[in-house]
């Protein structure tokens, strides 16, 4: 009966160490997939960004930073559009400081896992209102340019839908 229980024993840590191995290799597999980091200078940031910018001639970003950090609904979504399906969510960085330039590419689906809105910064703050934008709200503009900020320093974000 000893012998029993110590293989039972055995084969439950045995299960769980194999689960936690293969939860963490998807979560290296996930976070390789989705984060890209490169270096760049000035002149290449910019046509990266250029090229995006682009896509979205003549629209205006949907959320603005202002005052060291704080995003501001720009432009409120269509009154009576509906939802469109989108498949990721894309933001390219620069750091003119050490000359990186960082793409993250969120699938969609990733997103609609979280309850709520998006938390584009912590208690976010605008004329006594929080900034709250939810997926289904971000799913109304359809593709989209959310995000377009030059930083003080000259640092540089981009965050679009497609």
């Amino acid at each position: 009966m000893k012998r029993s229980h110590a293989t039972i024993l055995m084969t439950v840590v045995g299960v769980l160490a194999f689960v936690g191995i293969v939860g963490l290799s998807l979560g290296a597999w996930f976070f390789a997939s989705v984060f890209e980091s490169d270096t760049a200078d000035e002149p290449a940031a910019t046509r990266s960004f250029d090229d995006v910018r682009r896509r979205f001639a003549g629209s205006q970003p949907v959320l603005a930073i202002v005052n060291d950090g704080e995003p501001v609904v720009r432009r409120q979504p269509p009154a009576a559009a509906p939802a469109r399906p989108l498949d990721r969510l894309q933001l390219l960085a620069w750091d003119p400081d050490d000359d990186g330039l960082a793409r993250v590419t969120l699938p969609f689906w990733f997103l609609r896992l979280k309850a709520g809105p998006i938390d584009f910064s912590s208690h976010v703050m605008v004329n006594h209102h929080h900034i709250d934008i939810t997926v289904e709200q971000i799913e109304r503009y359809g593709p989209t340019l959310l995000v377009d900020h030059e930083g003080r320093g000259g640092d540089r974000l981009l965050i679009w839908t497609e």
